[in-house]
């Protein structure tokens, strides 16, 4: 496999380039990359809101039966039941 990089720009903060992956003279995978050197900017992140620790929450083993008994249908609390205890 030969590769061929292309600068497609160069810039203060962006930088892209084009791979192209080339066997037996056909190409046979494509690539656009765009880098960005680091910087300094405003943050936009909210804080995140008050959660339990996850130590504190139900398990998958607790929380199935709880969920398929809602079912009226018999059969979809079944299969409900079947397919947690196949990932089991």
């Amino acid at each position: 496999i030969v590769y061929t990089v292309d600068r497609i720009r160069d810039g203060r903060s962006f930088t892209t380039r084009r791979v192209v992956a080339v066997q037996h003279g056909q190409p046979v995978f494509h690539l656009s990359a765009s880098f960005q050197s680091g910087e300094e900017g405003l943050d936009h992140q909210e804080p995140m809101p008050p959660a339990p620790d996850p130590e504190t929450l139900a398990t998958a083993e607790e929380l199935v039966p709880r969920h398929a008994a809602a079912f009226t249908d018999e059969g979809v609390a079944d299969r409900l039941l079947e397919a947690r205890a196949a990932v089991d």
